[in-house]
């Protein structure tokens, strides 16, 4: 059996605990990369593309994939108001790392998404 596979039949948080570790084993103990808010940003937007991928292909059930879609949009949006708010700690703080991003309209944004209004 192929880690992948393994991953696939653990319970969530356990195939998260695994595949961290695997990184861990892989890195060494200390965190590598971005800001793992910034990370997530990226592996977000990863997802979104895999299923509109999917989407495009067909085979798969269309309505499973959009909802699917759609929580990772949600999910996105989430990142994004973290990353604004680590934008706003190193601003505050001088730090030199700051994310400028203009997040815009995006098309799945409801009004109430553009004035800061919905929930998480």
């Amino acid at each position: 059996m192929t880690i992948e596979r393994d991953l696939l039949d653990l319970d969530p948080e356990d195939a998260v605990e695994l595949k961290f570790q695997l990184g861990r084993a892989r890195h060494g103990p200390e965190w590598v990369g971005k800001r793992p808010i910034l990370e997530a940003h990226e592996e977000v937007l990863d997802a979104l593309a895999y299923v509109r991928e999917e989407i495009r292909a067909a085979g798969l059930p269309e309505l499973v994939l959009m909802e699917l879609y759609m929580t990772l949009l949600n999910a996105l949006r989430g990142v994004r108001v973290l990353v604004a708010t680590v934008e706003d700690l190193e601003g505050r703080d001088g730090s030199q790392d700051r994310v400028e991003v203009d997040w815009g309209k995006g098309p799945y944004r409801t009004d109430e998404s553009q004035r800061g209004d919905e929930g998480v």
